[in-house]
């Protein structure tokens, strides 16, 4: 095959010569290597976007994971559930309450009411101990309980006094007594003190 090429000035058509074919072939190869180069370069690019594109999805992934095992678990200092707004008294007290949980909420007057107490005790409890629980109505007290501590809460549970230094939970029932002033057809509210030895908390239920 022979390559011809026109002369602007003449017109005529006249083979290449050597030098020409020799000076083409060259452009050619170096321009199929520009773009082979070029494809690479692309190619390259593409697999980079997409490692930035997983990294920047697996950095989202563990960042929600830790928010996720952050929030499922609570402040050491936390005092409420969902189902209560107990806090604990002032003061310092070795055996601290976690968690209270109660039901019916609200709780009805004249009926029983179910609760649920769990945290950490770092004094043993003696046989003997005692829980207090108040409960005041418009600022007067409307009803005491005391009751043994060991017998109404732990052996219920299962368990004897002394109790040893650790987590605890118990769950009672405690009657509810109705109020000579109680509304009829109303919802009251009553605030509770829960008072134990080495412990204390209250909440308005």
């Amino acid at each position: 095959m022979q390559l011809f090429y026109s002369d602007d000035e003449s017109k005529n058509m006249r083979p290449w010569s050597n030098t020409e074919i020799a000076y083409f072939s060259m452009l050619c190869q170096k321009h199929d290597r520009d773009w082979k180069l070029i494809s690479r370069l692309l190619e390259r690019t593409q697999k980079n976007v997409i490692i930035i594109s997983m990294r920047q999805f697996f950095a989202i992934l563990i960042f929600l994971t830790l928010i996720t095992f952050t929030i499922s678990f609570p402040s050491p200092t936390f005092r409420r559930n969902s189902h209560s707004d107990f806090t604990q008294c002032e003061g310092t007290f070795p055996n601290e309450i976690t968690t209270v949980f109660y039901e019916p909420n609200p709780a009805i007057s004249g009926e029983n009411m179910t609760v649920t107490i769990a945290g950490i005790n770092t004094v043993t409890v003696q046989e003997g101990a005692t829980l207090n629980v108040t409960a005041l109505y418009q600022g007067k007290q409307a009803f005491v309980h005391i009751m043994d501590f060991c017998k109404v809460w732990v052996e219920v549970n299962g368990d004897k006094c002394p109790v040893s230094p650790g987590d605890f939970k118990y769950t009672v029932t405690i009657p509810i007594e109705p109020h000579q002033d109680d509304p009829k057809n109303t919802t009251i509210g009553y605030d509770y003190i829960f008072q134990r030895q080495f412990m204390a908390f209250t909440n308005r239920v």
